[in-house]
């Protein structure tokens, strides 16, 4: 987890980047609760997804830490930085939105 920690801070150094990230993996979320939906009832997932779903690691746990990072940051108004575009240089953020 430090580890992410220190990713995000390096490659989502904007709130609004943060907030965008954050977006991305709720919604990343949300496909791994449908894969595990489909598992449970004996439904095969195509080869991407289950790559997808095998290769994440504690992402509720990142998202916490990244929900937390967030109101640490508004309380200390960081909202007046430049906002999040799809075509920032952050390998991070088009990686996740890739999967998205």
């Amino acid at each position: 987890m430090e580890t992410f920690g220190r990713l995000v801070a390096a490659q989502c150094p904007s709130f609004s980047q943060r907030r965008a990230l954050l977006k991305a993996m709720k919604e990343m979320q949300a496909r791994f609760t449908s894969f595990e939906e489909r598992m449970t009832n004996m439904q095969q997932l195509s080869k991407d997804e289950d790559e997808l779903y095998n290769s994440a690691q504690d992402l509720p746990e990142k998202i916490a830490q990244l929900e937390k990072q967030l109101e640490v940051g508004h309380q200390l108004n960081f909202i007046h930085q430049k906002p999040y575009s799809l075509h920032s240089k952050s390998p991070v953020l088009n990686w996740v939105h890739g999967y998205c």
